[in-house]
């Protein structure tokens, strides 16, 4: 029987707004890829210099898995999923969608395991703090891989009447609310590492150099996931089921974006010989050298004369971080060996 003028109306109504979703969440994926391309121009040198010539270990592992695993879901959602002409929506979509939602599960949780890493890295290696992070994490995957393929098996696609249409034309999924936990226990698990990173910045009294990045990094990229994460959980419970998967892949991008900088920057400071420098003087100006030196500079004036002193190191010794060893070199921790450096002490007189 033929559907009267009105459910056709109605018809074309849900159509076109599940068309409009897949072009706005296509141009939202655009503008992640654009996130992560320029993130990689801006980090290619550092990642060249200081992970490409490094022995092989689980920092040079867990980065290029975080850095490199986010193309297949690039690729995947973005290439194949969205701008490709796909008739036969119902057969050829659950596959590769499925390979990408596994692809994002297991990059973050990747993402998460530097995290965890780091943070045990910050308690001195306390081996209850890495026992109760590592517990968690392995209770939120289990339930997000749970979570995840019981919403992948109840994902409904588009039929024949948006054979036209490019891509994969979600139209409803009745495991979107269970899935929504996952971001849940994500955030939950995110905010928990931002509290165990910002403890040991509120105990820290004075931090210098290479410790100021460790906390700064740490800090600033958890919270920044569990914001990322947060804003998933509310997309989830408040926008029309077309669009709740629209931040997915922005999502597993800054994951990856924010734990590769982590380690980036980790390598740069542990490879830089950030000096730790006590000098201080009246009216001097300071400027950090090449190798973490400090000059120091001030003019006296002695009998109406201005002499310009320059003198490079105030003290005989500077402290600087050591690494030693696979954890440091990767992830840092909060207390680190200290090595005192013998320094000449160079005085030029300018008159």
């Amino acid at each position: 029987m033929a559907a009267s003028p009105e459910e056709q109306k109605k018809l074309v109504a849900v159509l076109s707004a599940l068309i409009e979703a897949e072009t706005i969440i296509a141009r939202v994926d655009f503008c992640v890829f654009a996130i992560l391309v320029y993130d990689w121009a801006l980090t290619l040198n550092m990642e060249i210099q200081y992970v490409w010539k490094s022995k092989w270990n689980l920092g040079k592992i867990l980065f290029l898995l975080t850095r490199y695993m986010v193309i297949a879901d690039v690729f995947l959602g973005l290439f194949w999923l969205r701008l490709r002409n796909i008739p036969d929506k119902q057969s050829e979509c659950p596959v590769p969608f499925t390979a990408q939602a596994w692809f994002g599960c297991i990059g973050i949780e990747i993402a998460e395991l530097i995290l965890v890493l780091r943070t045990w890295a910050l308690w001195g290696r306390n081996k209850w703090i890495f026992a109760i992070l590592f517990i968690l994490q392995s209770i939120v995957f289990a339930y997000d891989g749970f979570s995840l393929q019981w919403f992948v098996n109840s994902v409904i696609w588009g039929g024949p009447e948006l054979a036209e249409v490019p891509g994969c034309v979600l139209v409803g999924a009745s495991g979107a609310q269970l899935f929504s936990g996952s971001f849940i226990s994500i955030a939950v698990f995110e905010f928990i590492i931002f509290i165990f990173t910002l403890i040991p910045v509120l105990r820290k009294a004075e931090r210098n150099g290479l410790i100021d990045i460790i906390f700064r990094d740490g800090v600033t990229f958890s919270l920044a996931m569990t914001l990322v994460s947060t804003i998933n959980v509310v997309i989830m419970y408040t926008v029309p089921p077309q669009y709740s998967v629209i931040l997915l892949l922005f999502q597993r991008v800054m994951h990856s974006v924010a734990t590769s900088r982590i380690l980036l920057h980790m390598r740069q400071g542990a490879n830089g010989d950030t000096m730790i420098s006590s000098a201080s003087h009246p009216g001097a100006s300071t400027q950090v050298m090449s190798g973490g030196i400090r000059s120091n500079a001030w003019q006296t004036n002695t009998g109406g004369n201005v002499s310009t002193m320059a003198v490079i190191s105030m003290t005989d010794t500077m402290g600087r971080k050591v690494f030693n060893d696979e954890i440091s070199m990767w992830f840092g921790e909060e207390e680190g060996v200290e090595e005192q450096i013998p320094m000449t002490r160079i005085t030029k007189v300018v008159d």
